[in-house]
């Protein structure tokens, strides 16, 4: 169960035409969160991309990044480069 602060009571209604609907629909898609939830995040962190996840794997690739430092490890670095790889098409 939710704590009380937690609780998402309010409720809004939204004007938009179906083409801006049909947009909104597939990004919430494509970032795997309801449209309400995309909604919301973009509103509060309009612009920018660095939704909380991305921040996070980003922080993940820098921590590999420190472990493998002077190791050479060519199946680490093609991993590093897979990830770093999927951020950047992230914040396209």
């Amino acid at each position: 169960m939710r704590k009380q602060s937690e609780k998402k009571d309010v409720i809004r209604s939204v004007r938009m035409t179906e083409e801006e609907d049909q947009n909104i629909v597939c990004l919430a898609k494509q970032r795997k969160q309801s449209v309400s939830a995309y909604m919301v995040e973009q509103s509060m962190h309009p612009g920018h991309g660095m939704r909380p996840e991305l921040l996070v794997r980003i922080q993940n690739l820098l921590n590999t990044a420190v472990r493998i430092e002077g190791k050479l490890e060519p199946e680490a670095l093609n991993e590093m480069r897979k990830e770093a790889n999927d951020i950047w098409s992230l914040l396209k």
